[in-house]
C-alpha cells in the first residue's frame, strides 16, 4: 500500500531525488499572514515588557523594607502584588503569542495536505 502512495506522490528511494515531492511543498512555502506573526511577536515583547516591570517593581518593594512600619507594609504589598502580576501577565502574553504561531503552523500543515490530496486524487 505504501508503495502505491509513494508511486502516486512520485516519491522516489533514496538513491534517487525527491523532485516532485519538494515541487508539491515548494509552491507552499511562502510565509503567509505576515500581520499574525509581527503581532505574536508584539505579545511576546509585551511579555518580556511585563517581566521587566514586574522585576523593577519587586527591587522596589525590596528597597521600602527598610523604611519604618508604613513602609514595610507598602514593600510588602507591592513584592507579593508584582510577583503575581508579573507571572500572570507573562505567561498570559506568552501564551497568547504561542496560540497565534500555532494557528499559523496549523494552516501551514492543513495547506500542505491538501497539496499532497490533490496530487493523490489527480494520480487515480
Amino acid at each position: 500500500m505504501s508503495e502505491d502512495i509513494n508511486d502516486l506522490l512520485e516519491v522516489k528511494s533514496e538513491s534517487e531525488p525527491k523532485e516532485s515531492s519538494q515541487a508539491i511543498l515548494s509552491a507552499s512555502d511562502e510565509p503567509k499572514y505576515p500581520a499574525l506573526r509581527t503581532i505574536s511577536g508584539i505579545y511576546k515583547a509585551i511579555a518580556i515588557i511585563v517581566g521587566i516591570g514586574a522585576f523593577i517593581a519587586f527591587i522596589y518593594g525590596m528597597s521600602q523594607l527598610d523604611g519604618g512600619y508604613r513602609a514595610r507594609a507598602t514593600g510588602t504589598s507591592i513584592i507579593i502584588s508584582s510577583l503575581i502580576s508579573g507571572i500572570i501577565g507573562v505567561i498570559a502574553f506568552l501564551a497568547i503569542s504561542e496560540i497565534i504561531k500555532l494557528f499559523i503552523d496549523l494552516e501551514e500543515n492543513s495547506r500542505k495536505q491538501i497539496a499532497l490530496l490533490n496530487k493523490i486524487l489527480d494520480k487515480k
